[in-house]
């Protein structure tokens, strides 16, 4: 899953963030985290796997991230608990970017950017765009 010199301490935060201890476990990879998944011949679906890109990214000490339809495949709730944790992490002085066509996805943002036709035509945040544009 990462390299061979990991921090699993660091490691099992990005996992709780995600929500990826259970999926893990489940698949009996509890402390060899290097080893590769296909090795035993185990088979994530879209979301898992999206998932466990986004913990690869994450698990680097980046100080600007960029997601392009990352929970394209995540269901709605699972979406919604996935942007929460990564909103906390966001507070570590971290720039974390999103690019979504689901309004939902913005609710943690501090802004929200909307686009049409390649044009910001709206630059607020969640809870104000809905009241603009939800009666």
């Amino acid at each position: 899953m990462f390299d061979k010199n990991i921090d699993n301490k660091k490691l099992e935060k990005v996992l709780n963030c995600l929500n990826l201890n259970d999926l893990i476990a489940e698949v009996g990879i509890h402390t060899n985290y290097t080893k590769r998944f296909d090795e035993n011949g185990v088979e994530f679906s879209g979301g898992e796997e999206q998932k466990l890109a986004i913990a690869r990214a994450l698990y680097k000490d980046s100080k600007i991230f960029i997601f392009d339809e990352p929970t394209a495949t995540i269901d709605p709730l699972a979406e919604y608990d996935l942007f929460k944790n990564i909103y906390e992490l966001s507070k570590q002085d971290k720039t974390i970017i999103f690019i979504s066509h689901r309004m939902g996805s913005t609710f943690h943002s501090d802004k929200t950017l909307v686009l049409n036709k390649g044009k910001i035509v709206e630059n607020d945040n969640y809870k104000n765009l809905m009241n603009k544009f939800v009666p």
